[in-house]
């Protein structure tokens, strides 16, 4: 199977932008203590949720393209998780939708974006690194 499918992979991209479009406003889902300039410790959100709508195979791709970039991520294995069981925490939308809270860290939804561009553009993020190491990749820019 082609790494980038279109059609649901340009639809799961224009989601996926949709998502860090929204992060910053969505609804807070951890939070940490730091300090304030002032002295006083306030609690700053880290993780937020946002509300997405994915068909199945959206999601599908996008595990696919992130595990192939990402194989070790833990991330990876809990969307994978929540695609296996039937996004038992998701709610049935017309047209075969699914729209569920999608939970992460601002530099998580960064580093997907960057992933999936990279799966549009044909590379993953660990072959580009190679080929920068190997030199190949100013070649390929030029």
């Amino acid at each position: 199977m082609p790494l980038w499918v279109q059609g649901v992979c340009d639809s799961m991209f224009r989601k996926v932008i949709e998502w860090k479009r929204r992060w910053p406003s969505g609804d807070v889902a951890a939070t940490r203590t730091f300090m304030h300039k002032t002295g006083s410790l306030e609690g700053i959100p880290t993780k937020r949720a946002v509300r997405i709508a994915w068909y199945p195979k959206e999601l599908e791709h996008l595990i696919r393209i992130l595990k192939l970039a990402r194989p070790d991520w833990q991330f990876v294995a809990d969307l994978e998780e929540f695609y296996a069981s039937g996004f038992r925490r998701g709610r049935m939308l017309p047209f075969g939708r699914i729209q569920t809270d999608m939970v992460a860290y601002a530099e998580d939804v960064n580093e997907i974006v960057e992933i999936v561009a990279n799966a549009r553009a044909g590379r993953v993020a660990g072959q580009v690194a190679k080929e920068v190491k190997g030199g190949s990749f100013w070649d390929a820019v030029r």
